[in-house]
């Protein structure tokens, strides 16, 4: 019997080859591939059928007979025409031994009509022990069937509800909205918490202090409370503060002292999300770069061990070789003494712990840590060094002594019966916490006991004020995404987003936080997630589908988990799922909303009536532009002369600045260098200041009379002819951009016809031109945007 065994990538298919070469096995013949993470994909809609590449709601839902097609066609080439040549009489899935990779395996199995048996390859780490286990002990692909069955219909949901939703919504609004599962409620998190904070009424409020004199002549400071839970007193007014200082007295008295010990064991080792949450607390990354970073430390360096994990736990079968993981870290100098310093038998005790080890917290692979392989740190770059460094210290940390401190409170009352609160603590034992820059400082308090007699040498009255929420970071919605649902109301719910780590994956919410970002629905500053207008508006007129709640997951995922138990069958589970699809789409396309203008970016302030200004394609755009009752004129092309003007230079000219010279071209062909600029008493984009043209300073004294025309109409200046144009003569000076070139399509235009223009806005006659086409026509000359263009 010959088998082909297919990895999920291609350094598992090696590692478990060297298992098979080491060791044999009962099938004398096993032959190796892999794919390299998903080869197959649901196709988009128009793959079903040509009209849905228009998007429109008469077409909604769309509730396909779900294939799978190639993503990567080369890959899925070379491995169909292995397995035709090779005369197998079965396969092994060797993919990753959960959901996710039971759909990799048999979306490019169904995909290609396969039919030859399948084993099983069953192994939650990629330990030589495990995987010699596993290869021995193949199962029944069969016993995996409900697994299967979910992972499939887990994606059919996503895709259904994702394609869907997101088309009646763009439909209905006139813009792209996309909607997903993950995305909408993490959207959702992210504009509660900013609604949250623009609602927030700072209240202010007022503490009283005290500072304390022993008979040692030693001082402290405490803040009044009051029972019985012995925590801070906030008044109200100053007026009260005030008040209750005036009451306090000369003397005091020590009511009580209490001393606790308090020991923080070092932490558990890293899964993806805890690694990106310190990544971005300790070097500022963002969670998609985390990810890159630790997937190169894997695949391209091999000094990491898989990245893309929920576990922060080892298995039991690593204990033996946990000291072959500690000696590479010797390379990094700053931990080498640590590593050196540990004793055998603390290994031993940690690696018997199930704070750290535990089978039984292991799903598809265990905690990141370090490889066996020596890092070449020259070959790192900086970023890489520094990823990799983290993860050495969280494995290192977990091997040092608890963090020990001594936390001192001492209560004190004053003669006329107010208690104030001081503490203090001093750190007993750093432990693991001298791996990580901190600054700890001891607040070392006088040494005193119950009914010491003290002096009040001082008093007085703090102002504070109540804070806002903080905006999301990446450490922070990361957490939140875990830990999403814990609102809800049914406890079953709220643990089965328990058990599935709540929105998204390690794998998935990198990618999340991206596509809100490109989806223009929130914009990250100083790492905080800010929503657009935009984002707000897509939650307040869709918040009430489900899709933007992590109950929706919950719900589905607790339908998913009778799928793998047999509980519920795959009919059943499709049928619910198209209803559902069916009523949230109809649902969608009655919901109105117009929110095309919001999906566009701010760029400034209006500065014709004060409106946000946005950034469309060709043009810059008042929100109140043609609307209401007092519609607003402000509408910029981005073109000025050849050049496009960005959102940055735009933002800068609402202020005042000007931009750097360009080479600009007018419609004639005229050249010229000039920074633009707004002018803000004719609200116009104009030329700041121009180097190069064709059109030389002129000074008004030395214009000869027969070439004087008239008073310019833009800015007061001498209209006069020139070789090819009638001019003003501050065209360069102050940039004036009354322009009309002598000859246009065919006719000259005259003296005459200037005087008119200026006088009455336009020639009193239309005059005869004949275009670039050669098509004739008649047309007035008319001022528009301080220039003369036609008018028909």
């Amino acid at each position: 019997m010959k088998l082909l065994c297919i990895a999920e990538k291609p350094s598992v298919a090696r590692e478990i080859e060297a298992v098979y070469r080491k060791y044999g096995h009962p099938q004398p013949k096993i032959d190796f591939a892999a794919f390299h993470g998903h080869l197959m994909k649901l196709p988009n809609a128009d793959y079903y059928d040509p009209k849905y590449q228009k998007w429109d709601a008469k077409d909604l839902p769309i509730i396909p007979k779900f294939e799978y097609v190639e993503e990567d066609k080369k890959s899925c080439k070379a491995l169909m025409e292995r397995i035709k040549t090779g005369n197998y009489d079965g396969l092994i899935n060797a993919c990753d031994a959960g959901r996710e990779g039971e759909l990799i395996f048999y979306s490019f199995y169904e995909g290609h009509h396969l039919s030859l048996p399948v084993l099983r390859f069953w192994a939650s780490d990629v330990t030589e022990e495990t995987l010699k286990k596993a290869l021995h002990n193949l199962l029944d692909a069969s016993q995996f069937q409900g697994l299967r069955e979910a992972s499939k219909l887990r994606a059919q949901f996503d895709w259904m509800v994702g394609i869907n939703l997101s088309r009646a919504a763009t439909v209905q609004s006139g813009t792209k909205v996309p909607i997903g599962r993950v995305q909408s409620p993490t959207l959702k998190l992210i504009v509660d918490r900013e609604l949250e904070i623009r609602d927030f009424v700072p209240r202010d409020f007022f503490e009283v202090k005290a500072r304390f004199q022993t008979k040692s002549n030693e001082s402290y400071d405490g803040t009044m409370v009051k029972e019985p839970d012995w925590k801070e007193i906030r008044f109200d007014t100053k007026e009260e503060a005030e008040k209750a200082r005036g009451e306090i007295g000369k003397t005091a008295t020590v009511l009580s002292v209490s001393e606790t010990k308090r020991t923080i064991n070092p932490p558990s080792l890293y899964s993806l999300v805890e690694l990106q949450k310190d990544a971005a607390k300790y070097f500022g990354f963002r969670a998609d770069k985390t990810l890159n970073l630790a997937q190169s430390l894997y695949e391209t360096h091999k000094i990491l061990s898989y990245p893309r994990t929920e576990s922060r736990f080892l298995p039991t079968a690593m204990a033996k070789e946990i000291r072959d993981h500690l000696k590479p870290i010797c390379e990094i100098p700053e931990l080498k003494p640590y590593v050196d310093g540990l004793a055998d038998d603390k290994i031993d005790k940690v690696m018997k712990s199930k704070s750290y080890v535990d089978n039984a917290k292991i799903t598809d692979h265990h905690a990141i840590i370090p490889t066996k392989a020596h890092p070449n740190l020259v070959k790192l770059s900086e970023d890489e060094k520094k990823l990799y460094t983290l993860v050495c210290k969280r494995l290192l940390s977990i091997f040092l002594n608890p963090y020990i401190e001594l936390k001192t409170t001492i209560l004190s009352k004053t003669e006329d019966g107010s208690v104030f609160k001081t503490a203090g603590k001093v750190v007993q034992d750093a432990g693991y916490s001298v791996l990580y820059p901190a600054n700890i400082k001891d607040t070392v308090l006088p040494k005193v006991k119950k009914g010491d007699a003290l002096d009040v040498i001082k008093t007085g009255v703090t102002a504070k004020q109540t804070k806002p929420p903080a905006r999301y970071n990446t450490a922070t919605l990361l957490t939140a995404m875990q830990n999403a649902g814990q609102k809800l109301t049914s406890e079953e719910l709220r643990r089965i987003l328990r058990d599935t780590a709540g929105l998204g994956t390690s794998a998935t919410r990198a990618g999340i936080l991206e596509k809100l970002e490109s989806y223009k629905f929130v914009s990250v500053q100083k790492q905080a997630f800010i929503p657009t207008d935009f984002g707000i508006a897509v939650c307040k007129n869709y918040s009430g589908h489900k899709v933007f709640s992590a109950e929706l997951t919950a719900e589905w995922e607790s339908k998913l988990k009778q799928v793998e138990n047999g509980e519920m069958t795959t009919g059943v589970f499709s049928t619910e799922m198209e209803d559902y699809v069916r009523h949230e789409t109809a649902e969608a396309l009655k919901t109105e909303s117009d929110m095309k203008a919001l999906s566009y970016p701010i760029i400034g302030v209006c500065p014709i009536c004060g409106k946000p200004m946005r950034s469309y394609k060709n043009y810059f755009v008042c929100d109140g532009y043609k609307k209401g009752e007092n519609p607003c004129n402000g509408c910029y092309k981005k073109d000025f002369f050849g050049h496009k003007i960005t959102d940055a230079e735009m933002k800068a000219m609402l202020k005042g600045k000007p931009t750097k010279a360009y080479a600009l071209v007018s419609p004639k062909g005229s050249k010229w260098t000039s920074s633009i600029i707004f002018d803000p008493e004719k609200k116009v984009l104009t030329i700041a200041s121009a180097k190069g043209s064709n059109h030389s300073a002129v000074d008004i004294s030395k214009i000869d009379e027969k070439d004087k025309i008239c008073k310019c109409p833009v800015c007061g200046g001498i209209v006069y002819r020139a070789k090819n144009y009638y001019l003003c003569s501050n065209k360069n000076e102050t940039g004036c951009s009354f322009l009309c070139g002598i000859h246009v399509c065919g006719y000259e235009v005259t003296p005459e016809d200037i005087r008119e223009i200026v006088e009455t806005g336009k020639t009193k006659e239309k005059k005869n031109f004949t275009w670039k086409s050669g098509k004739s026509g008649q047309a007035f000359l008319a001022l528009k945007n301080n220039r003369v263009e036609f008018e028909f």
